[in-house]
Parts: structure tokens; C-alpha cells; sequence
């Protein structure tokens, strides 16, 4: 059939020419060409796009593009009849479709309209140039998934890199923190051992020769740190009575121990006997000792303390064992004697013949005094021995009774006051407070030459307060915290029992005064 040639306006419509130009342009090129008359049927169509749908070009001549390609009729029917109704060409649109040629396939197509007008601008015809995208769709496809997966590995590997630098920072944290604790316990370790008692050291353990001690040890001893690291220091400052049997326990222990004690004294700068408690570590290779490392501990103050306490028991003994002496002489020289003497009494008047009753009454009289004399002194002595009165009556009057008896009997002048006192008091504190005033009271008679004294008691729900003053020449309260009289002793050691407390002071122009407090259980409340 005839083929009209067409060329394309710069309005992008096709004027009506011969079509051999635009036919002989893509007889060559893979691109589809193709027309269409105002019925929609095909009046031309070159080989390329005949191959595509699958047909031979005689086969498409003539017949309507739905009997062609059924399956896109519909989209390009639309687009066909807009071009012949409006004229305008369209550019670019788009068809995906499985074509004859390659079943199983879905291509995309590229398809651009143009209406062939007649020179009155009257539109005959519409051309069609469909270009096959497939290929480079599929390469910009691939290249999406790929730049896909590639932003996905690079996201997995920068959320792993974030991961990696989120763990290293916080490792980086965590071992700075680690770090500062450690320096931290280093400097705090440092400054323990630089400031506890204790003298931490280090000697080499064939030599003996300290290679490290504390600063402590200058106070201690007085001698500088650098005497200590000398040959010999150790054995050579120690106090002669122990150095031999030191030396060679250290010796066996050493050998025999990975860890012991003992109590040796050194000579300090100024002469002092130090009494020191040596904590030891061996340190070993092979099994042999190496090295030597502890912890020197004063403890001159505990030994002291220890002497006090075992002089302290023999006095506590020597002063039970005269106490019982001076009851049995009395019982003895005093209570057996006037005993005696009023059975003597009584076995005279036994033997008499009385002219009357007056006279027997006048004989009885003095045997009924001594009778109650006697039972009065025991009582007195029996009351020394154990306060019954504390137990039946309570302290204020048992303290009551024995400031009464000491007044009558030294011809002093006591006062007693009270406040508060609980009638029920737990048994020791109760016999503690009674003691004190009763070796208060017995100390102000045999050493201050007092007229008078006040013996003042107060309470409270969970304290109670014992106050003694006298007039006397008083003492000074200083020595009273250091001396070892077996008085004050005795009253310190009862207030220990029952977690007391006791102080001393002078009281002006002259006297003394003791102040105690003891903290009634919450138990006993």
C-alpha cells in the first residue's frame, strides 16, 4: 500500500508527506513504528514492533488493535482517541505488558503519540513510537536493588560500626571508672596505711632488712625512716629479754606458717619500752620463704592496762582476804567477847537470890541493853556485808539508811535528795549506785576532813544521775582519772559493768564533787 510521508512540526505534530523519511529512520534503529487511521486500525506498522506482538506486519494491516494486542487495547485505546480528539501529541507513556515473543516476560514499552494532521491542521492520522525500556529499566531496577542493599549493608555495618562504638565507648567508660576506683582505693589504701595506728611493713626474709615501712613508725619509735631500712635494725632495737626468743620464733614460724602473731617490745629513741603486736605474712617461692610482710601494732597501752588489772586482782584478793580478817576479828575480839561477858552476866544473876522483883528488873536492864547493842552491831555488819534493804525497799531507802548510819557514826552531816528515782531498778544497777555512794561517802570520811555531804539521786525513764559533793580538802580530778587506789578502781569497774560513767571535780572555794550516769536498759523500762 501506499505509504504517505510525514515529518514532525515544531508543535510536535506530523504534516502530511510521503512516510518514507521517517520509515527509512528507523529501519535500522530497535524502535517500533506504527500507525493508526481514526478507526484505530493499524495502516502501517514496521518489522520491529511486528516481531514484538508476535505477527507479521501484512497480519496487522488493517485490523484494530484490541484483535492485535487484546491485553493493552484498553490503555492505548484511551490514549489513541485522546490524540485524535485533542490533537496533542503524548510523550512518554508507559506500557508493561508480556508480549508473543518472549512469554513469561513482562517488558516495559515507552510509547510517544503524534497526530498526523492535514495541511487545513485536520487530524488523519496518529503515529506511534513505541521504544522497548525493558533492558534499561531492568538496569536501573538492578541498580535500585542493588543501591538498596547497598544502603541496607551500609546501614546493618554502620549500625554494627554504632553498635561497636557505643560498646567500646561505654568499655572505654567502664574501665576509666575502673581505673579511677582503683586509683582511688590505691590512694585510699595509701592513706589508711599512712594513717592508722598500725605500722605496715615489708623485710626481705634471709636478711631481715626492711625494704618498706610505714610513716608511722617515726611516731611510734622516734627513729627516722631511713634507720629502719639499715642491716640489723629490727634485732638490734629490740628489748634484750626478747630479742633471743623473738628471733628464733620467727625463725621456726617463718618456715612452719604462711601466716602469725606475737608480742615482742622494742626499744624506742627516747629509751621507752614499746610493747608491739607483729602480724606476719610469709610470702614464698618455691616453698621458701621470700619475703615478710605485716603490721606492727602498739599495744604498750593493753599490756599496761593487763598489768593494772592483774595488780588490781591481787589487791582485790589482798583486800577480800583483810576484810575477812578484820569480820572474823571482829566477830572474834568483839561479838564472841561481849557475847561471852553477857553469859557470864546471865549466869550470875542465874545463881542470885533477888529480894524481889524490882531487883530483878534492875539486874536485867543492863543485860537487856548489851542484848540490843549486840543485835544492832550485827545488823550494821550484816548490812556492810549485803544491803537486804536494797532488795525490799529500793535504793533511795537503803541509801537513806546508809547516809544515816555514817552520819551517826562519824558525826558528819548528809543530805540526801532524790528525784524521779524509779522504785523498780534493774539488781546490778542498783547495788552499783548503792556502792558508790557508800565508797564516796567512806573516801570523804578517811581522806577529805568534810562536815558535810550531799547525795544527790535523780531519774529519768532512761538515765539516772548520782551526784556526791562534800566540803572537804578535795583532790585533784585529773590525778582521780589516773590514780590506782583501790577505791576508785572498784567504782570505775562496777560502772563498766552496767555501761556508766563517772568524773570528778573540784568544787570551789573547797570539796569534790562525782558525777555518774548510768543508762537504765530499755528492757528493764
Amino acid at each position: 500500500m501506499a505509504v504517505a510521508r510525514v515529518e514532525v512540526s515544531v508543535d510536535g505534530n506530523l504534516r502530511e508527506h510521503h512516510f518514507d523519511e521517517m520509515i527509512s529512520m528507523f529501519a535500522q534503529a530497535p524502535i517500533g513504528l506504527c500507525c493508526f487511521d481514526k478507526t484505530l486500525r493499524f495502516v502501517f506498522i514496521n518489522d520491529y514492533l511486528a516481531a514484538i506482538n508476535g505477527m507479521s506486519v501484512e497480519e496487522h494491516l488493517g485490523r484494530s488493535i484490541r484483535e492485535v494486542i487484546p491485553d493493552v487495547a484498553a490503555g492505548v485505546e484511551d490514549q489513541l482517541r485522546e490524540v485524535i480528539d485533542t490533537g496533542e501529541p503524548i510523550i512518554g507513556g508507559i506500557i508493561h505488558a508480556e508480549t508473543p515473543a518472549q512469554p513469561g516476560r513482562i517488558r516495559c514499552f515507552q510509547h510517544h503519540y503524534y497526530a498526523i494532521k492535514s495541511e487545513a491542521g485536520k487530524v488523519l492520522r496518529v503515529a506511534c513510537v513505541v521504544k522497548d525500556d525493558t533492558a534499561r529499566m531492568e538496569v536501573e531496577g538492578a541498580l535500585d536493588r542493588a543501591r538498596g542493599e547497598l544502603e541496607r549493608r551500609v546501614e546493618e555495618r554502620t549500625a554494627e560500626w554504632r553498635d561497636a562504638n557505643t560498646a567500646l565507648k561505654r568499655e572505654i567508660a567502664e574501665r576509666e571508672k575502673i581505673e579511677l576506683a582503683l586509683a582511688n582505693n590505691k590512694e585510699r589504701l595509701r592513706l589508711l596505711l599512712e594513717t592508722t595506728n598500725a605500722i605496715p611493713w615489708e623485710t626481705d626474709a634471709k636478711t631481715w632488712i626492711f625494704t618498706y615501712v610505714g610513716p608511722q613508725a617515726v611516731d611510734l619509735l622516734g627513729y627516722p625512716r631511713e634507720r629502719w631500712l639499715e642491716t640489723n635494725f629490727w634485732v638490734d632495737h629490740m628489748h634484750p629479754e626478747d630479742r633471743a626468743w623473738a628471733v628464733d620464733y620467727c625463725l621456726s614460724a617463718s618456715h612452719q606458717n604462711d601466716n602469725y602473731e606475737f608480742d615482742y617490745r622494742m626499744i624506742a629513741a627516747d629509751g621507752r619500752s614499746v610493747w608491739l603486736h607483729d602480724i606476719v605474712n610469709v610470702v614464698r617461692h618455691n616453698g621458701a620463704p621470700v619475703k615478710l610482710r605485716g603490721f606492727m601494732i602498739d599495744v604498750t597501752e593493753r599490756k599496761q592496762t593487763e598489768e593494772s588489772l592483774h595488780g588490781l586482782s591481787a589487791r582485790l584478793i589482798t583486800a577480800q582476804e583483810e576484810e575477812r580478817s578484820r569480820i572474823a576479828r571482829e566477830l572474834h575480839d568483839d561479838f564472841n567477847q561481849r557475847l561471852s561477858i553477857l553469859a557470864m552476866d546471865l549466869e550470875q544473876l542465874a545463881g542470885r537470890q533477888l529480894a524481889s522483883r524490882e531487883n530483878l528488873s534492875d539486874c536485867l536492864e543492863p543485860l537487856i541493853r548489851s542484848t540490843k547493842q549486840l543485835s544492832s552491831d550485827i545488823h550494821r555488819l550484816s548490812h556492810q556485808l549485803h544491803p537486804t534493804v536494797l532488795q525490799h525497799l529500793g535504793l533511795v531507802s537503803a541509801t537513806r539508811s546508809l547516809c544515816k548510819g555514817i552520819s551517826n557514826q562519824h558525826a558528819i552531816h548528809i543530805e540526801l535528795v532524790h528525784h524521779g528515782v524509779p522504785r523498780s531498778l534493774p539488781g546490778d544497777v542498783a547495788l552499783c549506785l548503792y556502792r558508790i555512794v557508800q565508797e564516796a561517802l567512806r573516801n570523804t570520811i578517811k581522806h577529805s576532813g568534810a562536815k558535810s555531804a550531799r547525795v544527790e539521786i535523780s531519774g529519768t525513764t532512761t538515765e539516772l544521775t548520782l551526784q556526791i559533793t562534800d566540803d572537804g580538802t578535795g583532790f585533784d580530778p585529773e590525778s582521780a582519772q589516773t590514780r590506782q587506789g583501790l577505791g576508785l578502781l572498784s567504782m570505775r569497774e562496777r560502772l563498766r559493768l552496767v555501761n556508766g560513767t563517772i568524773s570528778f571535780e573540784r568544787v570551789e572555794p573547797s570539796g569534790t564533787r562525782i558525777d555518774v550516769r548510768v543508762s537504765i536498759p530499755a528492757s528493764d523500762r
